[in-house]
């Protein structure tokens, strides 16, 4: 296949938690690209965020991941983004309120679906409650 490129979204660091899976990837009304995943010490670990970085065509390079979306002492994870047809993004996700089990066997008991919605070309957010 030629013209597919690969580069890495950035190089994990101390400062950057574990990543954990579950990308998403959306072309914005500005031609950027915005990349979100979800990461902590583990899969549905209270530490669990979700991550976004943005690569810019013109400057060919990805900015810094940034967290984009937690909720205190909550794992949040399976972010999808989607954007309106007026342009405005959301990211969707859901929020584990309630497990069994420990770190190597946990299940969801209760999980609740969130979405936020930022305004054009801004990855900030209006976030849920």
């Amino acid at each position: 296949m030629s013209g597919v490129q690969t580069q890495p979204v950035f190089h994990p660091s101390v400062s950057t938690p574990r990543m954990a899976h579950c990308a998403t990837l959306v072309e914005l009304p500005d031609g950027t690209l915005l990349a979100a995943w979800f990461a902590g010490a583990f899969e549905t670990a209270p530490d669990q965020v979700i991550m976004a970085a943005r690569w810019s065509p013109s400057r060919r390079a990805w900015t810094p991941p940034q967290v984009i979306a937690a909720m205190p002492e909550r794992a949040v994870g399976q972010p999808v983004f989607w954007v309106h047809p007026r342009g405005d993004l959301w990211l969707f996700f859901v929020v584990i309120m309630g497990q069994t089990g420990g770190p190597a066997n946990r299940t969801y008991s209760v999980l609740r679906t969130a979405a936020a919605r930022g305004p054009r070309r801004s990855p900030s957010w209006n976030t849920p409650g």
